[in-house]
């Protein structure tokens, strides 16, 4: 064999050997968007905290916008636009999806987290820890403050949802206050929980102080249900009045 021969045989299993690692690597680099996806995975990681949505919920979305990725592949599987959907749901704060190498999709989100919820004689609505407006879901129950009466969107995403984040954030009054009623006469009373009186706070303006000055009377009674009073008002500076 010449040696101009020899090249060229060794030349040829140069390029064969080259040509078998590229395909590995293409091989082992190959792109998700071109493997069907058998299984969806939806991770909603605040689940057990803030049980607002399911996963039902989800898979129902993507039905409902011809977005279901189960035996999908390549362009059809659109996994941009799967993101986008879950994005733009209502509950949602936080989505992302991606494909993994097998195929399987991806969902991992996180919920909007009601603080308070408002109902007022036309409407009904959350607001949420972000101070916006989040839609009441069938089936949906979470223990939130409930705030009734004229009020507006725009108090609710101010000084009552100020107040509403103090009383989630106090160990004492979270258990005991559930409901805000705003009325003509009285303005601002605080209902409690089972049998406690309700507390007349007239404004928000100082309710920290108010408060301070309810639990000072509690402690100082000696009874922290306080049966014999239906009410105890703090609308006037300094004091406490118990009505039976």
């Amino acid at each position: 064999m010449t040696i101009s021969t020899k090249w060229i045989w060794r030349s040829l299993a140069l390029l064969f050997a080259v040509g078998i690692i590229v395909a590995c690597v293409v091989m082992a680099h190959r792109q998700p968007d071109a493997v069907e996806c058998r299984h969806l995975q939806i991770n909603i990681t605040d689940a057990e905290e803030h049980p607002y949505i399911t996963q039902a919920d989800i898979i129902t979305l993507l039905r409902n916008a011809d977005l279901y990725p189960i035996g999908r592949r390549g362009d059809d599987l659109q996994i941009d636009a799967i993101e986008q959907c879950v994005r733009q749901f209502d509950p949602i704060r936080t989505a992302e999806c991606y494909q993994t190498k097998k195929g399987d999709v991806v969902i991992t989100l996180t919920q909007r987290q009601p603080l308070l919820r408002v109902i007022t004689p036309t409407d009904s609505y959350f607001i949420d820890t972000d101070r916006q407006r989040l839609a009441i879901r069938p089936n949906t129950n979470p223990k939130v403050l409930i705030v009734s009466g004229r009020v507006s969107e725009k108090r609710a995403k101010t000084d009552i949802y100020d107040f509403a984040d103090y009383i989630n954030s106090d160990e004492f009054w979270r258990s005991r206050i559930v409901r805000m009623d705003i009325l003509p006469e009285q303005g601002v009373v605080l209902q409690e929980a089972g049998k406690d009186p309700a507390i007349v706070l007239g404004s928000l303006k100082g309710h920290k102080t108010k408060l301070r000055r309810v639990r000072t009377f509690m402690d100082e009674s000696g009874k922290m249900d306080l049966p014999q009073y239906k009410e105890l008002d703090v609308r006037f500076k300094g004091q406490v009045i118990g009505r039976k």
